[in-house]
């Protein structure tokens, strides 16, 4: 697992190395780079870990029904493939995070968060990097609403304090909030 995570950290790296110099060349500026640079890092990281470094199926395998992969582990006390189901959701809190930066509508991370596990389950089963599990569908999506709606009590905690600055100034300096 070590091994992996070290390969899709190399492939962020190198993705977000392209995009940098990409939005140079293009001129963006600073913040327009980072989000693209970060975007580009954490898609190659996800890619390099989902499909080129897992190993190669012998056969192309699915598994269509909801949760019966994680209940009949659960039943023999598989405890890594929990934290297994755990890593899915987390890889992909990033992703809502990202989305809901740009766009401020629920819908569209979860959107972006389905079709790119989508694309990645697929491609497992194409390719036979992997197995194409619905489970991995739903906890890959419910990591990207997660991460929606981290960026979303962010903001609004950080609007608070805005807020309570604002009204600050207002009083002349005078200390009158303990927002912040």
């Amino acid at each position: 697992m070590r091994g992996y995570l070290i390969s899709s950290a190399v492939c962020g790296l190198a993705a977000a190395l392209a995009a940098f110099i990409f939005c140079k060349v293009k001129r963006y500026k600073a913040s327009k780079t980072l989000y693209i640079v970060l975007f580009a890092a954490y898609i190659a990281a996800v890619i390099c870990l989902t499909l080129i470094s897992g190993g190669k199926e012998s056969s192309r395998r699915y598994q269509l029904v909801p949760f019966i992969t994680l209940i009949s582990n659960i039943s023999i006390h598989n405890y890594s493939y929990i934290v297994q189901t755990i890593g899915s959701i987390v890889m992909f809190i990033p992703m809502g995070i990202l989305v809901g930066l740009k766009k401020r509508e629920l819908l569209y991370s979860l959107l972006a968060g389905l079709i790119f596990s989508l694309a990645i389950e697929t491609t497992q089963l194409v390719t036979m990097r992997g197995v194409f599990d619905v489970d991995d569908l739903i906890f890959n999506t419910i990591g990207s609403i997660i991460g929606y709606l981290v960026i979303r009590l962010y903001s609004k905690l950080d609007g608070n304090n805005k807020i309570s600055r604002r009204s600050l100034e207002k009083d002349g300096g005078s200390v009158r909030s303990t927002m912040l």
